[in-house]
């Protein structure tokens, strides 16, 4: 009801000042959705919510631009590819703008896990070289692996086998 709500009346959002606090919260729920993945189902869509929710009450920041991807993940979890590139593309978009790096590197990683969900090799590839490229300018190793990960399953799924394997 509430994501109608901001849908029908986006006027209202982002309206509250923008605080380490909220980013907090933020970020927090978004990392305990990981954790609810292949736990708990109910728990997994509560957070996502929850979180989205809240992160659009505030500016826009690197932690909405997050609370987009992870909402975008749980969506691809559920089977919703067209709704959750509507998330993946929010997500991307906002930290472009924002010259968020590492969201910007993270963004792209996990939409080359939707582009698996989706069928969509090709374009998995590309996002998921993109990412690791990114992450290995912001340092972040154990996000590159996760985007290699992405880079190698997509390419297996393409055909593209002795790539993959490398």
């Amino acid at each position: 009801i509430i994501q109608m709500l901001h849908s029908l009346m986006p006027w209202r959002l982002h309206r509250r000042k923008a605080s380490p606090e909220a980013d907090l919260r933020s970020n927090l729920l978004g990392q305990i959705e990981w954790a609810y993945y292949m736990n708990n189902v109910p728990y997994l869509i509560w957070a996502s919510l929850v979180g989205l929710n809240r992160a659009e009450h505030f500016p826009r920041s690197p932690a909405l631009a997050l609370q987009y991807l992870v909402h975008a993940n749980d969506l691809i979890a559920l089977g919703w590819t067209r709704r959750a590139d509507k998330y993946y593309n929010a997500a991307r978009d906002l930290s472009d703008e924002l010259d968020d790096h590492w969201g910007s590197a993270l963004s792209r990683s996990h939409e080359a896990m939707g582009d698996i969900a989706a069928a969509r090799y090709a374009e998995g590839v590309t996002k998921a070289r993109e990412a690791v490229e990114l992450l290995a300018k912001v340092g972040d190793a154990g996000e590159m692996r996760i985007a290699q990960y992405m880079l190698a399953a997509n390419l297996y799924r393409q055909g593209s086998l002795v790539e993959a394997a490398k």
